[in-house]
């Protein structure tokens, strides 16, 4: 197939890329199934079946073997749903993190100072 290791989908872990990944080729670390549609690189969770190509039938279990005849390996698949890293994590905390009102910020009485507020804050984000 290919000289790249093979990261395993469940684990992460790297091995060796087998020539040939049957429906029962596995992790050696994990033990979990490569020849299923979390290892494969046509595997989109939210499409059509759970899957990049249109006429491919589903499969109930994304994690467990099947017989899929579109099976192409993804070489780095735990990459796709891994978390992220402390840094991404921390620019999603100061993305989405509620400021602290200012001191001199008058407090919102009406639905159209709420509506002012918020749009404030909204525009913060963009400065």
């Amino acid at each position: 197939m290919t000289n790249d290791p093979l990261q395993c989908w469940a684990c992460g872990a790297t091995s060796p890329c087998p020539e040939l990944i049957g429906r029962g080729t596995h992790c050696p670390h994990c033990q979990r199934d490569w020849h299923s549609c979390r290892q494969c690189r046509h595997y989109a969770p939210g499409k059509a079946n759970d899957c990049k190509e249109p006429v491919a039938e589903r499969v109930a279990d994304a994690a467990r073997a099947n017989f899929c005849d579109w099976f192409q390996v993804a070489l780095n698949p735990h990459d796709r749903f891994s978390a992220p890293t402390p840094r991404e994590a921390a620019e999603l905390a100061a993305l989405f993190a509620m400021r602290a009102p200012e001191a001199s910020a008058a407090p919102c009485h009406s639905p159209k100072d709420h509506n002012v507020a918020a749009r404030l804050k909204v525009e913060q984000l963009f400065e």
